[in-house]
C-alpha cells in the first residue's frame, strides 16, 4: 500500500469505493474517436471552484461520457489532483 503521501485523490477514492483500482490493466477495444453527449464540452466544464480541494467531481447522468471526459480533461490540464465520479442509471433507456 502507497503511504498517504504518495497517493492520488483517485487512489484514495478507488480504494475506499471498491478496495483497488478497477482500471489497473485496462486495454480500450477501441480506436479512439468523437465521443458523443448532449452539451458535454459545454465552457463551463473547464471551469472549476477554487475551494474545490481536493476536487472529486461528480457527473450524474453521463449518457456515453463526453461531459464526464470533459472535467477530467479539466483537472489534468489544470495538473490539479482530483478525480471525476460517473454516476449513471441508464432508466432512460430501454
Amino acid at each position: 500500500m502507497q503511504s498517504a503521501a504518495d497517493q492520488t485523490v483517485h487512489s484514495v477514492v478507488m480504494e475506499k469505493l471498491y478496495g483497488r483500482n478497477l482500471w489497473e490493466g485496462f486495454e480500450p477495444t477501441r480506436e479512439p474517436g468523437v465521443v458523443h453527449g448532449w452539451n458535454g464540452r459545454h465552457r463551463i466544464l473547464q471551469r472549476l471552484p477554487p475551494e474545490a480541494s481536493p476536487p472529486i467531481l461528480i457527473d450524474v447522468g453521463v449518457w456515453k461520457g463526453q461531459s464526464t471526459i470533459s472535467l477530467a480533461r479539466t483537472l489534468k490540464d489544470a495538473h490539479i489532483d482530483g478525480c471525476v465520479i460517473a454516476v449513471d442509471t441508464f432508466l432512460g433507456s430501454i
